[in-house]
């Protein structure tokens, strides 16, 4: 048999899987009280720990994501760069390839900032 520490600390990871994978408050308190019946000042604190651990995945992916993003970026600055630099621009399929890159690694990057500052996201974190 489990002691209740043990199934405490199950009952802890169940509702940060579920708030990690984007269930909404709600859900989670209707399932803690149907399942387990845990309402109240327990089941908001397992809620706030949830949502504390979620904050903490989800900043630690936007710095992995902003790294990635700044590879991009540098590579498409680097790219133009270089072209400005010899005096021959050519826009061609692999000039609007790269170009395109560059936006969508600068799109990343700033979307992987404001999730770094708010540790918010929408749905899953993974």
């Amino acid at each position: 048999m489990k002691s209740e520490e043990e199934k405490l600390q199950m009952l802890r990871e169940q509702v940060n899987s579920k708030i990690r994978w984007g269930a909404r408050d709600q859900e989670v308190r209707q399932w803690l009280d149907e399942r387990h019946g845990i309402v109240d000042e327990e089941a908001e604190a397992l809620l706030a720990d949830a949502h504390s651990a979620k904050s903490k995945a989800v900043r630690t992916k936007a710095l992995f994501t902003m790294a990635f993003a700044l590879v991009g970026i540098l590579f498409a600055g680097a790219f133009i760069g270089l072209q400005l630099w010899g005096g021959v621009f050519v826009l061609g399929y692999g000039s609007v390839l790269i170009i395109g890159l560059g936006f969508a690694s600068l799109g990343a990057f700033l979307r992987s900032l404001f999730r770094l500052f708010t540790g918010r996201t929408h749905g899953s974190v993974d």
